[in-house]
């Protein structure tokens, strides 16, 4: 399954010092009317709190950590689930002891962050339920 799609404006900012990551940007694509998109993010975090899926138990894990963590990479989309904006993305941290990752939740905060977020033009994708992965995936 495949669409193909414009590109329309192309937002850059940054996030302040003790906001929460996932709600940060979430804000920035309520705001700026982002309704299908590409984001890439790049700083540091205070704490970071993410999953991973359990494919067999279709729910996920969730590990929060309370230390101070470099972003390797937080890539991700924005589309649409129940008609509003939703951002799903993955992030990969690490410090001296170790590198971690997964699904980013909502609970990380910002130490620094820089984003960078391609706004997509065309039918936007919409995320449903899909009972065989138990994931909110495109409806193609």
């Amino acid at each position: 399954m495949v669409s193909s799609y414009g590109i329309g404006q192309f937002h850059i900012g940054r996030l302040k010092k003790g906001e929460d990551l996932l709600r940060g940007l979430t804000e920035v694509v309520e705001k700026k009317n982002v309704r299908m998109g590409v984001l890439f993010a790049i700083g540091a975090l205070s704490s970071c709190t993410f999953a991973y899926y359990d494919q067999v138990k279709k729910e996920y894990r969730e590990r929060f950590l309370e230390k101070r963590v470099e972003i390797l990479s937080l890539i991700g989309n924005v589309s649409l689930r129940e008609g509003k904006p939703f951002i799903h993305a993955h992030i990969l941290i690490g410090d001296e002891s170790g590198i971690w990752g997964g699904h980013l939740l909502e609970g990380s905060k910002v130490f620094a962050l820089e984003y960078h977020i391609v706004e997509l033009v065309g039918s936007p994708l919409v995320r449903v339920f899909d009972p065989e992965t138990g994931l909110f995936l495109w409806n193609f």
